[in-house]
């Protein structure tokens, strides 16, 4: 500012009428005492000027046509000289007065003068002023960017506002003012500055200067007092002046009669030139913009309003959040926030075009006027008007106004720095003001009384007493339009200027505007408090939890609930207009509320609640949120009602609550939530009464709803109540009855036995395919058997992972184990983890399993909800040797879910309604008690029978206990007796002759084992079973046999991996057909046992003249009821039998060795079989066999006595081989074999284009067809090829080079090419080497057989010569003599012929054989003893011939 500048001098334009323009004339003096003369530092006699308190201003208007240059006083140039105009105006009659008591009202606190009370520097744009853009006023119009950077979009305004700012130590309001302060006070009460002489009024005749208003033009005014003349004259040469500082209003364009409001928001100085100017001044600044905005706002009227309500009770908040308001402020309002903005900016900030100063444009807009009226209303309500109570003075003086007489106050918005921080931005507010339905410029006087604001009371946070008087200075001119909830409301916002100035409330929009008015309809969005509920005295002072729940804390089983609206406090009942349509003020309500009262919070039954909610909730598993309305509670919804409240705001509804018992809700389905039709939902919502289940948690959310829709409430959102502005805040009571019933509590899992026991064996070890992926990725094989926790959890219709038991998908499951099985419980009993394989095996788990028939919200156990109790027994133990358990173990149900149990099954389903329980125990299976010898009893079947015993919360009506079906169990425990072989024999049957001793009867053989020791358990008995057999080598000639050696058969018995038994279960049997059970000799004799043939195998098999090797066990004998003494015993089948004795080279009684006997008229035939080798069902007997058959004839006598016959030696002959016929086979078609060979070697198609590549398949695959010979291949390629085939042999991944890889593709290029020279036939098989060869088959098939015959004759002289007739009774034996082989000739089967021929060399080798060969012929004479003989054959009857030696 100027230092010699005592005065400001402004002319506001107030509208125009169609001929004249009505002004405002703002006089400011400077920060200085009104009482002292003005100082001007002239000469005298202008060295002073009269004082403001003296000065009675005359002015002159100066107008300046046209708005293309600047107002310049002292112009000369034609068309820029002003034109003056004399102006009158109203003196200020009590100005001294009022000032001078003014000064005596502040009295000392004016003590800050001009030196000290100075205008700020400018402040750097950036932090001057800020200012938030809300959502509302970029929707208002077509907003894109913002229009300075100082305005924002982001959360740094909520930032702000948030920041954890504190007071500054030795802060404090300070009362010092300056004369500059008490001005600018006064200017903010028009009535009281047009009293004060600041403000005067006059008008301008357009009519009459119609040429100057025609294209726009500059007002200002000249002060033309006398004596302050000549001072202005000198001061505006001087660089310190001028005296008076005049601004101009910028005019638009006027045309006779056509009215239009005119307003100045920006002022401009008027240019002087002084004599040492050399050109006309201009003054600097962004005119372009600023000429812009005047002819925008030229018209006074807001261009940007918007209006919105809070949606949450975080102000800051634009969009729903959840937080409904707890208070209702009304509809804000807010406009032109950039272009307010921007003015404060340059108010504050510097020059661009000039820095380090201001631009000289002052702000003509100095507060707002903002008017409103209802939809569909003709005239606007200002609500800024208010009516003086009476005819205002101070200290006497009279301010000048009519009592009644109404003015508008100016509202005006002022930023500031929320962060208290003094070197920050400023920032102007998010909206700008709030209309509750009361003036924007009063204290609300309702609000001050019901609140209670008179009576000096403090706050929590602030122990300041409040002292705020209901009355104002001003009464309210109360708008016609009435702040209701669901109406709409319009609002304009009109510019007042620094005179109080501007148009008037009749005045229409002039100028076009983006959004000049604002539309809103006004909601509620305050949600219903708490309904109020009568609770017991011990509930409000937290001694008991439940709300039914009784001073000794047993259960009241019939409470009722009495519930009455929630209250509403203050603006939003008025806004309701429900009490003033019910005849009620709702004002005296809220303050008589408090009255007499501890109540500090004034409020009435909110009118808007017409029904209560009633949401029934049941609390389930914790972690089982998933039904929870919220999903973070373990709560699940089991029904929701409505019941209506009386016509009576204050009425109060009684609900009883009855509890009913039932076994499993219906979690997730409200429609049916206790699987009853009698409460279903319509059953419900049709009773008065509050059904509740019984034995749980229950949480009752009450809470009033609201009726209307969203013309009405702010937000409806029917899926979701907490966002839904019709429902209310919630009030929670905790409820819990006993059951009186509790049947029905257990039922058996589907497809699961209750109670089961089972028999795990080992997991089967792990077999090595061979395959490279299987070791280097340990892959499971997909057939493989599963492991023992997978056969444990299959048993228990639950799932394995590792050494784990878990439930199903979907199904909860709660485990309890015997501590005999070592194993870790999860927390919440939801899974069991064994520490080893081990401790599953080598006893019986006895398994309970059951579906506890209730849903997951009962809760009427206690912490441990079953004990199992337990009886065993062994079969034959008496009933005081049973072992009694009490407790063998229990299961714990915690109130958790598990993971599992909340991941819906394969059907999507999670399935609350059951839980099932699994009891897990370790029976052993051996006895621990002793016969009377000291030794341990002899396996036994078990006996074993469970209690499952609930533990209820005192009060219920609960079963005692549920004892389960006694288990019968087979033995497991295999015979600890070996079988140890003493000797070894043959039995035969009785040796039967006929009467003459001419022929006897093949016998009945069998081998029989003697043990040690007898059987010591009566229940066992001897087992035996087949390993190996292998064909007598002395009797085959198959070499392959000796190498051909297999591992033994694994005992064909069923692995039993899994054994599971449930109650009522019989004796399978099982294992039993594994081994034969070997036959006593005789009843009485637990030593001697006969061994019976293998199957499949009878007395005649050509198998018996092999050897077995035979495995014998001990094992749990099965018999027949008929069997007296005899008591089978139930045994598994690993259990059926005991450690095994192997015995190797057993032999059984060779099949019986027949002769047929002829004789015809010359002589006797005998034709007998050789012994048959067989391997695998293949005849091996070497050709010629390697056993003699000797025959003998005998000749039948009567013994002296005549009592019986007897045998006769006649002669004994070697048997000699019966030879096939000689059979000659065709020549093989050899050219044939060799183009198909060729064929299959030419089949194998290389198709790799890398040479080494093709090489190498072509390499493999002459391998396999062993054709690498036939290539021509030198010999450094042919060793080559010889090393690689070395190491490919020994595992080696050898490739081969690219030089090989050529030549041995060339070479067989070569052989595939070769002409081939064999001669074809044309057909490879004729129909004669067919039938030659179809001979040779069937003679080689055929059983070897011998034949020797006798002569009659020759049998005639043998008669003769022992003095027996020639008609004698004969009849012959035959009988198998192993042959002595002493040579690998002989081993090979070589006739003497080809013997000798090899031994050509060596005769005295095969002298020494035919020597041994010839002996063997005398076997059954003089060598008789030194051969084995292999069988006999029974005698045979050689037939009758008469006259055996008569001549034909």
């Amino acid at each position: 500012m100027e230092a010699k500048r005592r005065y400001t001098v402004m002319v506001l334009p107030q509208g125009f009428d169609g001929t004249n323009l009505s002004l405002n004339i703002v006089l400011i003096p400077r920060n200085q005492d009104p009482f002292v003369p003005y100082a001007t530092g002239l000469a005298a006699p202008n060295d002073s000027a009269t004082p403001f308190a003296d000065l009675v201003p005359q002015f002159e208007l100066g107008i300046v046509k046209g708005l293309d240059e600047w107002p310049l006083s002292n112009a000369t140039a034609a068309g820029r000289i002003p034109v003056k105009v004399p102006l009158t105006v109203t003196a200020a009659a009590n100005k001294k007065a009022l000032l001078t008591a003014i000064a005596a009202d502040l009295g000392a606190k004016i003590n800050v003068d001009n030196t000290t009370d100075k205008a700020e520097a400018v402040i750097p744009e950036s932090v001057s002023v800020r200012k938030y853009l809300p959502v509302s006023y970029r929707e208002s119009f077509n907003f894109t960017t913002p229009r300075h950077p100082n305005a924002r979009t982001d959360d740094s305004y909520h930032c702000a506002i948030r920041k954890d700012t504190k007071k500054k130590p030795g802060w404090a309001n300070k009362d010092d003012l300056s004369w500059g302060q008490v001005f600018a006070h006064i200017l903010r009460q028009p009535l009281l500055a047009r009293a004060c002489g600041m403000i005067y009024t006059a008008q301008v005749s357009v009519a009459d200067n119609a040429a100057l208003f025609e294209k726009g033009c500059y007002l200002y005014v000249d002060m033309v007092n006398a004596d302050y003349v000549p001072i202005q004259n000198a001061l505006l040469e001087d660089v310190d002046g001028p005296f008076v500082k005049r601004y101009a209003a910028r005019i638009p364009k006027l045309a006779l009669n056509t009215p239009r409001p005119v307003f100045a928001p920006l002022l401009f100085p008027v240019l002087y030139r002084k004599a040492i100017d050399a050109v006309d001044p201009e003054p600097k600044g962004e005119w372009d913009k600023i000429f812009q905005e005047l002819n925008e706002y030229n018209d006074g009227f807001a261009k940007i309003v918007h209006a919105t309500q809070p949606v949450s009770s975080n102000l800051l908040s634009e969009q729903q959040d959840g937080a409904h308001p707890v208070k209702d402020a009304g509809i804000r309002l807010g406009w032109d926030d950039e272009q307010i903005l921007i003015w404060y900016i340059r108010q504050l900030a510097q020059n661009p075009l000039e820095p380090g100063k201001r631009l000289d444009a002052p702000l003509g807009v100095f507060g707002y006027r903002i008017d409103v009226k209802q939809e569909g209303a003709g005239d606007w309500n200002s609500l800024n008007l208010v009516r003086s109570k009476q005819s205002y003075s101070i200290g006497g003086a009279g301010v000048g106004n009519g009592a009644n007489e109404e003015v508008e106050l100016p509202y005006q918005v002022f930023p500031t720095q929320p962060d208290n921080d003094t070197t920050g931005a400023y920032w102007l507010p998010m909206y700008f003001t709030n209309w509750t339905g009361k003036s924007l410029v009063l204290k609300d006087s309702d609000a001050v009384q019901i609140y209670r604001n008179a009576e000096a009371l403090t706050s929590v946070d602030d122990d300041t007493p409040k002292n705020v008087q209901p009355a104002n200075l001003f009464d309210e001119v109360a708008a016609a339009a009435q702040l209701r909830y669901g109406n709409t409301y319009e609002f304009r916002v009109r510019m007042m200027d620094i005179s109080g100035g501007g148009p008037s409330i009749a005045t229409d929009i002039f100028n076009n505007a983006p959004s000049p008015t604002a539309k809103r309809t006004f909601k509620r969005y305050i949600t219903p408090g708490l309904c109020r509920v009568d609770k017991p005295a011990e509930l409000l002072q937290a001694k008991t939890e439940f709300f039914n729940e009784l001073p000794d804390h047993t259960m009241d089983p019939s409470p009722s609930l009495h519930i009455r609206r929630p209250t509403l406090n203050y603006p939003a009942v008025v806004f309701t207009g429900k009490y003033q349509a019910a005849g009620q003020d709702p004002v005296q309500l809220l303050i008589q509320s408090t009255e007499g009262t501890d109540n500090k919070i004034p409020a009435i039954a909110d009118p808007d609640v017409t029904r209560v909610s009633i949401k029934v909730e049941v609390e389930t598993l914790r972690l089982d949120n998933l039904l929870s309305d919220s999903g973070a509670e373990h709560y699940i919804t089991l029904y929701r009602t409505t019941r209506a409240f009386g016509a009576g705001f204050e009425d109060e509804l009684v609900l009883p609550v009855v509890f009913h018992d039932a076994p499993a809700l219906n979690l997730g389905n409200q429609d049916d939530p206790f699987n009853n039709a009698a409460l279903n939902k319509a059953a419900i919502d049709a009773m008065t009464d509050i059904p509740l289940p019984s034995a749980r948690r229950i949480r009752v959310t009450i809470r009033g709803i609201c009726d209307g829709d969203s013309s009405y409430h702010g937000f409806i959102n029917d899926a979701d109540p907490e966002l839904d502005s019709r429902y209310g805040k919630t009030t929670q009571l905790w409820f819990y009855k006993a059951s009186d019933n509790e049947d029905n509590l257990l039922l058996p899992k589907p497809n699961v036995a209750p109670v089961k026991a089972v028999y795990l064996q080992p997991d089967p070890p792990k077999v090595n395919d061979g395959l490279i992926a299987s070791m280097l990725f340990i892959k499971e094989s997909v057939d493989r058997m599963p492991d023992m926790v997978q056969r444990l959890a299959t048993e228990l219709g639950v799932v394995s992972k590792g050494l784990t038991l878990v439930g199903k998908k979907g199904e909860r499951v709660v485990f309890g184990c015997n501590a005999k099985i070592r194993h870790h419980l999860a927390p919440d009993q939801s899974s069991i983890t064994f520490s080893s394989k081990g401790d599953l095996a080598n006893h019986w788990i006895g398994c309970i399993v059951y579906r506890l028939n209730r849903d997951w919200s009962w809760d009427a156990l206690q912490d441990v909800g079953f004990t199992v109790g337990r009886v065993k027994k062994f079969k034959h133990d008496s009933a005081a040797e049973a072992e009694t358990l009490d407790i063998l173990g229990d299961i714990e149900l915690k109130h958790y879910a598990s993971f599992e149990s909340l991941t819906p099954d394969e059907f999507g389903l999670v399935n609350r309604n059951y839980t099932t329980l699994v009891f897990i125990d370790a029976i052993e299976p051996k006895t621990a008690l002793k016969r009377p010898n000291g030794m341990l009893r002899f396996p036994d079947e078990l006996e074993v029978t469970y209690t499952l015993t609930p533990h209820f919360k005192p009060g219920h009506g609960a079963p005692a206990s549920f004892p389960q079906e006694r288990l019968d169990l087979p033995s497991t425990v295999i015979p600890a007796q070996v079988p140890k072989i003493a000797s070894v024999g043959i039995a035969f049957s009785p040796y039967r002759k006929n009467e003459k001793y001419s022929a006897t009867e093949p016998r009945q053989r069998y081998l029989w084992v003697e043990l040690e020791e007898p059987v010591a358990d009566p229940h066992d008995t001897v087992f035996c079973r087949l390993l190996q057999y292998a064909p007598d080598q002395m009797l085959g000639g198959n070499l392959a046999v000796a190498t051909d050696v297999t591992e033994d058969p694994p005992l064909p018995i069923d692995p039993e991996y899994t054994r599971s038994i449930t109650p009522n279960q019989t004796d399978d049997m099982a294992g039993l057909s594994a081994m034969q059970a070997m036959e006593k000799a005789s009843d009485d004799d637990n030593l001697h046992y006969l061994l019976p043939l293998p199957p499949g195998l009878h007395s005649e098999s050509p198998e018996l003249f092999g050897f077995f090797t035979y495995e014998f066990r001990m094992g749990h004998g099965h018999w027949s009821n008929e069997e007296d003494g005899k008591e089978n015993l139930w045994s598994t089948a690993q259990g059926r039998f005991g450690r095994p004795l192997r015995v190797t080279g057993m032999q059984h009684p060779a099949p019986t060795l027949l002769c047929n006997v002829n004789r015809d008229k010359d002589r006797v035939y005998v034709n007998a079989p050789y012994a048959k080798a067989v391997w695998r069902g293949r005849d091996i007997t070497p050709d010629p066999p390697r056993t003699q058959l000797h025959c003998v004839l005998y000749a039948q006598v009567k013994q002296a006595d005549g009592l019986a016959y007897r045998n006769i030696l006649l002669d004994e002959k070697l048997m000699t081989l019966v030879l096939p016929p000689a059979i000659k086979m065709p020549d093989r078609d050899l050219g044939l074999l060799y183009r198909n060979a060729q064929a299959e070697l030419n089949r194998w198609t290389v198709d790799q284009v890398d040479e080494p590549a093709r090489a190498g398949v072509l390499l493999t695959n002459l391998t396999m067809l062993n054709e690498v010979d036939s290539l021509r291949l030198d010999a450094i390629t042919q060793r080559k090829l010889n090393q690689v085939m070395k190491d490919r042999a020994a595992g080696k991944i050898v490739e081969l080079d690219r030089d090989t890889s050529r030549k041995l593709l060339q070479a067989y290029d070569q052989l595939k090419d070769a002409p081939i020279t064999v001669q074809p036939q044309a057909v490879s098989y004729t129909e004669a080497s067919l039938i030659a060869g179809a001979k040779i088959a069937i003679f080689k098939d055929q059983i070897k057989t011998a034949r020797v015959t006798w002569e009659n004759k020759e049998v005639a002289a043998l008669l003769v010569g022992l003095g027996l007739p020639e008609d004698s009774p004969l009849s012959v034996l035959t009988v198998e003599v192993f042959g002595n082989i002493t040579s690998i000739y002989e081993h090979m089967g070589l006739s003497l012929p080809e013997i000798k021929k090899l031994t050509a060399n060596y005769p005295q080798v095969y002298q020494a054989i035919e020597t041994r060969q010839l002996q063997s012929q005398r076997a059954l004479n003089e060598a008789l003893g030194q051969y084995r003989i292999l069988r006999t054959s029974p005698l045979a009857e050689v037939p009758f011939v008469c006259c055996p030696t008569c001549a034909d």
